[in-house]
């Protein structure tokens, strides 16, 4: 199905207090994530309220196609009734769509996935006119598909006087799309609304703790996780077994359950539960994604994966490094630098606290705060 995208960046941002179209994470600004993420739908329309605070930001050709009408693969257009809220932004990125549907989203919504938007699209059929993504914590009007043809239900809606887009929705044929069951993240539609939203964006904070064989991942790991639990109360560790050991032992009940057929088992108790499932094993991305609701996710080992690491170097185990240098965060070691075969940082085997705030200003600084 041909779409078009709108992007809605005329909000005045007051909580945050500067336009987070620009905020950076990654080393790349809020806009051209999303930018670049809904490059495969026609068009890319931006919603502003004032083109002056953007063209120190963007090319040119953005502002003179909004001019000419023609439409590139990215243009701008600015509010004609001003101080209406996203309304006004969602009835001009409406006017501007050359498809049917229009996919809109805010610009303070840095995970948003196509695939997400491909999901969404699978409801479109002919009995609504809004398809809106809900979940647990609402209805999120900000992150819909949109029919063009409801642009005079828009006009009528704001000639009364109401601005309220939930209020429009509730009013007409609206499809409201739960992501209770499916694989997608929470943070796939979640909002950069305030400061501590922005210094939060990195978490869960993800990364390996890699090594050879016996030079202590577990006992670092454990450390860390005593180091870090004041601050961030939600961890998860991750392990990898390359061995492909069973997960429950032979005789239990779990076991002997498993060998009888069933491709799930859980136990639980009133302190914890567990579940196995004996099937394929899932991606080490989506199992990252089950713990999307975490502060801290640690992956031990998995040297080869393009996920951020730090490597343990220790004296009479090993004395290289042995994961690739443009994915290090930095080097535990107890071993000389200059012994070391690697321009990473280095930092202190037995000084945890120091390790710790390494993996912390790693975080902090991907996001730019």
């Amino acid at each position: 199905m041909r779409m078009d995208a709108g992007i809605l960046a005329g909000g005045k941002s007051r909580r945050f207090g500067i336009n987070k179209a620009f905020l950076k994470y990654n080393s790349q600004t809020f806009l051209d994530i999303i930018v670049n993420e809904l490059t495969p739908l026609d068009n890319i329309v931006l919603s502003i309220d004032s083109t002056e605070e953007y063209r120190k930001f963007l090319p040119a050709d953005a502002f003179s196609y909004c001019a000419t009408g023609e439409l590139p693969s990215f243009f701008l257009v600015e509010d004609q009734i001003k101080g209406c809220g996203p309304i006004e932004g969602i009835r001009q990125l409406l006017q501007r769509s050359k498809n049917d549907y229009m996919f809109i989203c805010a610009v303070d919504m840095p995970f948003i996935k196509m695939e997400l938007v491909q999901y969404m699209a699978e409801f479109i059929s002919g009995d609504y006119d809004f398809y809106i993504i809900k979940d647990e914590t609402g209805v999120h009007p900000l992150c819909g598909i949109y029919q063009k043809r409801v642009l005079p239900t828009i006009e009528a809606f704001m000639s009364r006087g109401e601005r309220k887009v939930l209020t429009m929705l509730e009013e007409s044929k609206t499809k409201y799309i739960s992501l209770k069951n499916t694989t997608f993240p929470r943070r796939v539609i979640k909002n950069v609304n305030t400061p501590e939203d922005y210094r939060t964006l990195a978490r869960p904070f993800t990364f390996c703790v890699s090594g050879i064989k016996n030079s202590g991942k577990t006992t670092l790991i454990e450390k860390l996780i005593n180091e870090f639990k004041g601050s961030f109360p939600k961890i998860a560790v991750i392990k990898h077994d390359g061995h492909d050991s069973e997960l429950d032992v032979p005789g239990k009940d779990s076991y002997r359950y498993s060998k009888a057929g069933a491709q799930s088992v859980s136990i639980f108790c009133d302190s914890k539960y567990s579940v196995l499932r004996y099937e394929k094993s899932a991606p080490l991305d989506k199992l990252i994604e089950s713990f999307d609701d975490h502060d801290i996710i640690i992956v031990e080992g998995m040297k080869s994966s393009k996920l951020p690491k730090l490597e343990i170097v220790r004296s009479g185990i090993s004395d290289y490094c042995i994961c690739e240098q443009n994915t290090l965060i930095a080097v535990a070691t107890d071993t000389s630098v200059r012994m070391l075969d690697c321009s990473v940082r280095t930092v202190d085997l037995n000084d945890v606290k120091a390790i710790a705030e390494t993996l912390r200003a790693y975080f902090e600084s991907e996001v730019g705060v």
